[in-house]
């Protein structure tokens, strides 16, 4: 790793269409982040993520200048699992994902998540963000998550939810409901569903993350027993000299 601790991100470059890296650790001072800014002018990069620790003044001092916005709240919430079954209502329909559904899945996943860090950040087109969680579902439904579950509303998909195991660690990767649908319980029932597939599997404690201004998820979560177990920061860098908005 270089002095500046930063790389770049292959993937998301190539995705949004600029060059974007990742600064490592959760701590700098202005002396890192002088040398971050070095090392982007050198290395083209538009774009920098640096996911900092919310309890270092000296960091937060040094970040909230010029290029660096603060653009999320990362929260970490955890849910231990016990020998208590979660019982599914019956008034909703949950069912593995089937290719059918992905359609469906990809049009719930692009109007999901506005409240996450790229659609704050004004510098990203609103229809790559869009376009991002939709390819996020698909490839969750080609392998990349241990399991997809749907809930299912006038014989199509309404909702789902992704998980995957780790030995005993679960983590909920995706959760997304119908926006017509949002408010009806769709989404407890796919949490309930998903801890419950975690739990046969042997999991003892499901992870997932949040964003701090999604306040509405996190009473969700808390009904069902999650409690917050970190909180840090996501701040962009944007370097790029372009026109306003990026995509």
């Amino acid at each position: 790793m270089n002095e500046s601790g930063c790389e770049l991100l292959p993937w998301d470059s190539e995705f949004f269409g600029v060059r974007i890296a990742r600064a490592s650790g959760e701590r700098a001072d202005s002396v890192r982040v002088a040398a971050i800014r070095e090392w982007c002018t050198a290395h083209q990069v538009d774009c920098l993520y640096f996911l900092a620790s919310l309890d270092d003044p000296v960091t937060l001092a040094a970040l909230c200048t010029p290029p660096f916005k603060l653009v999320d709240l990362r929260v970490t919430v955890a849910c231990p699992i016990g020998d208590k079954s979660y019982e599914v209502p019956s008034s909703v329909v949950i069912r593995e994902w089937q290719p059918r559904d992905l359609p469906h899945l990809r049009a719930i996943a692009s109007s999901a998540y506005t409240d996450s860090r790229f659609y704050f950040d004004q510098r990203f087109e609103r229809a790559l963000c869009d376009k991002l969680y939709e390819t996020w579902v698909e490839q969750s439904c080609r392998g990349q998550a241990d399991f997809v579950l749907v809930a299912e509303h006038d014989q199509a998909a309404a909702g789902f939810v992704t998980g995957s195991l780790r030995g005993s660690a679960g983590e909920i990767g995706l959760i997304g409901v119908r926006a017509q649908l949002r408010g009806r319980g769709v989404g407890t029932a796919l949490m309930q569903s998903a801890l419950e597939r975690l739990r046969l599997r042997g999991c003892t404690q499901v992870e997932l993350v949040t964003q701090g201004r999604n306040i509405g998820a996190q009473r969700m979560y808390q009904r069902l027993g999650f409690v917050t177990q970190s909180i840090k920061l996501w701040f962009h860098g944007w370097f790029s000299q372009r026109g306003d908005s990026i995509g």
